[in-house]
């Protein structure tokens, strides 16, 4: 994504703002972070699948159709954070170095620190895969999935995040496998790292399951 941006911007001139959740070119085309869509903005409504067009064309194509377009059309659509371009290359730079340090699901666990939910957000590991999820009871969560699991797993939970389900399905879309299920990934890895403790919620082993089951 970084040198299609670079290339946007130094070899088309075009202007790249980033959006919470996106890159918008020329007050246009909104390219989505989780690398997987385009959105045409004047068009509205219609996204495009990255995997399926050349997207520098299809860029090119889109601003020249819409050469008057506003960065942005309403108060709502403002950026999060305004960039010069001296910033926006040091963050792509930065990115490109290390493209897990700038994710949705920081974003969306440090605008919502204060907010809480009846359910607990939970992470079930097991067989190289985790389960995002979000429980009243983690014990009874686990006993109704434990039938498919082999006794080597483990949970870490966040209480009161169960909010926080859905948000991190789309900030962990990239390395979704199947459902709630993902891959057993650093990027995930180092999210809990960076906000769980033991105050914040559980770490529970399969054999700290047993104890508290039987």
């Amino acid at each position: 994504m970084f040198s299609t941006l670079t290339y946007l911007k130094e070899n088309l001139g075009f202007e790249i703002i980033e959006m919470q959740h996106a890159y918008r070119v020329n007050g246009t085309v909104d390219i989505f972070k989780n690398r997987s869509r385009l959105y045409v903005k004047p068009e509205g409504k219609e996204y495009f699948d990255i995997q399926d067009i050349d997207i520098i064309d299809f860029i090119k194509k889109k601003v020249s159709e819409y050469p008057d377009q506003p960065s942005f059309g309403n108060k709502h659509n403002q950026p999060k954070h305004g960039m010069s371009y001296k910033e926006f290359k040091h963050r792509m730079n930065m990115e490109s170095q290390n493209p897990d340090s700038f994710n949705g699901a920081d974003y969306h666990w440090n605008n919502n620190v204060d907010k809480k939910s009846d359910n607990h957000l939970y992470f079930i590991f097991h067989n190289r895969t985790v389960k995002i999820g979000q429980t009243l009871n983690i014990y009874n969560r686990i006993a109704g999935l434990k039938t498919g699991f082999s006794n080597d797993f483990y949970v870490i939970t966040f209480y009161n995040k169960g909010f926080l389900e859905q948000l991190l399905h789309k900030a962990f879309s990239d390395y979704r496998k199947r459902g709630e299920w993902f891959d057993d990934c650093e990027v995930i890895r180092s999210f809990i790292k960076k906000y769980w403790n033991s105050s914040i919620g559980q770490s529970i082993k399969s054999e700290d399951f047993k104890k508290v089951a039987v």
